[in-house]
């Protein structure tokens, strides 16, 4: 196109005045190099962006198909994201305590029936300052009558396999009741927990990739003490029985799953994923003092006497 005005105005001016003629192909000359320097300018520029190219990889201008194919911020997909479970008062969890081989006060054991299901609410609280990480688990206490509850203390409502029942405030204030009016609660009087390295196979000396990263522990070490259960009874109290205070351990699979962050978008120090704890062994432990010449010994043996299995809940 710049080529054929430059030619219509050469004509033109060719038309007017040959005595000029030297003097307009000069200018004619010009005339054409400076429009096709301008050309070459503009297609060597980049168009404007006009609209967001997304999972389609094309559009059709300004108008079109680009309404379709804009990628959502990433604001607006970690709006709808669940929040990671963590280790912290961040997120609440629910345990589930079965207890099978328990001796009772009088001799019997948990075990008829399929034994009893204890179930608790509460956070994993962090000691600040210690590594390996470590803290309390703090319950949420039991609305027995379906009234308050609080943070304070420590009651754990049973479900039991024979069809106990009560009722619990979770996490959000919310009463949950049972069909039963019988409740049979288990106090939980202390606990630590505190993440490990195998305790079978500890590691000596320096882990070098401590240095550059985070360790993740594979364990968590869980001691539950809790206090003495009444057992429902007859109205005659002839056959009153209890479970008496126990010292429960548990050695817990910890991963950090990855992918899949908090819901606010930012990497908190448990990393991007979300805690997950498996199902694990309950055991008691169980003192046996061997008397030597001049000394005794006290050796300790676990032995299992039910599962505790974990949930996050926020």
């Amino acid at each position: 196109m710049s080529r054929i005005v430059a030619i219509t105005i050469l004509s033109l001016l060719l038309a007017s005045s040959s005595s000029r003629r030297d003097d307009v192909t000069a200018v004619a000359d010009a005339f054409v190099r400076d429009v096709v320097a301008v050309g070459r300018c503009r297609r060597a520029s980049p168009p404007p962006p006009s609209f967001a190219v997304g999972r389609r990889g094309r559009g059709r201008g300004r108008g079109g198909d680009a309404a379709a194919a804009i990628v959502p911020s990433t604001s607006s997909l970690s709006s709808t994201t669940t929040a990671a479970a963590t280790l912290t008062e961040e997120t609440a969890w629910r345990l589930r305590i079965l207890l099978r081989d328990v001796a009772t006060t009088n001799g019997r054991k948990l075990d008829n029936g399929g034994g009893m299901l204890f179930v608790v609410e509460g956070n994993f609280v962090e000691d600040e300052g210690y590594e390996p990480p470590q803290g309390r688990f703090v319950p949420i206490v039991v609305a027995r009558d379906g009234g308050g509850g609080g943070r304070e203390g420590g009651a754990v409502v049973v479900d039991d396999a024979g069809g106990g029942g009560g009722a619990v405030v979770g996490s959000s204030g919310t009463t949950t009741t049972t069909t039963t009016t019988t409740t049979t609660t288990l106090e939980v009087a202390d606990s630590r927990w505190k993440l490990s390295e195998d305790p079978d196979d500890p590691k000596d000396g320096l882990w070098i990739w401590g240095l550059f990263k985070e360790p993740l522990y594979p364990y968590m070490l869980l001691q539950l003490e809790t206090r003495e259960v009444k057992l429902p009874s007859s109205t005659d109290g002839a056959n009153d029985d209890s479970i008496p205070a126990l010292k429960l351990y548990a050695r817990v699979s910890h991963v950090r799953n990855s992918g899949g962050g908090g819901g606010d978008g930012k990497q908190s120090k448990w990393g991007w994923g979300g805690v997950e704890l498996k199902t694990a062994d309950l055991n008691v432990r169980v003192l046996e003092r061997i008397n030597l010449p001049g000394a005794s010994v006290d050796l300790y043996e676990e032995e299992a006497v039910g599962q505790i299995s974990f949930q996050p809940l926020s």
